[in-house]
């Protein structure tokens, strides 16, 4: 049987609900945000973010198709760089990506990056670049020589060229 590669969204629900009421220690004070009045605002349609974090009204939030699209611990790592933002929210009363964030993230088990490359995660878990084109975006572009070359979650205009070839893309949707 093909080992799953693509995190289902009732485990990753479960997933931060964990994470949520866990005690995390941070500069020698235990944080549980759950206790703190911290929820899950839910999964939402974003496709150019892979979480968010609402300071003021003490949620965060996951990308549906990212989370869909990706691995569990790159999940996970995800989940747990939100709460670190919202551990730094609770001691500074605002969060970014500072050095301050970046302690907190790593000292919870976060890689503490501000970015995730999607590809390269799936490219580790066996994906081709192509498969990884299809599954992210709506259109993508095809090139007759070179094949899939890129997509695109909005339609562009059909007139894109191969750079490595300079014939026209044609634009096909998934």
């Amino acid at each position: 049987m093909k080992k799953q590669i693509f995190m289902e969204l009732d485990k990753a629900l479960h997933m931060v609900d964990l994470l949520l009421k866990k005690d995390f220690v941070v500069n020698g004070k235990t944080y549980n945000l759950a206790k703190c009045g911290w929820k899950f605002k839910g999964f939402d349609r974003a496709v150019n973010r892979l979480g968010v974090c609402y300071g003021g009204a003490k949620k965060i939030g996951l990308s549906k198709k990212m989370t869909q699209l990706r691995p569990e611990h790159g999940v996970k790592n995800t989940i747990l760089h939100e709460i670190a933002h919202a551990i730094d929210n609770e001691i500074h009363g605002h969060s970014d990506h500072s050095y301050q964030w970046e302690k907190i993230a790593k000292s919870i088990g976060c890689s503490g990056e501000r970015c995730t490359n999607v590809n390269n995660e799936l490219s580790d878990a066996g994906m081709k670049s192509e498969e990884i084109i299809k599954k992210s975006y709506k259109y993508v572009g095809v090139c007759p020589t070179h094949g899939v070359l890129g997509g695109w979650t909005r339609k562009p205009k059909n007139n894109k060229l191969c750079k490595l070839c300079r014939s026209r893309i044609e634009i096909k949707e998934n």
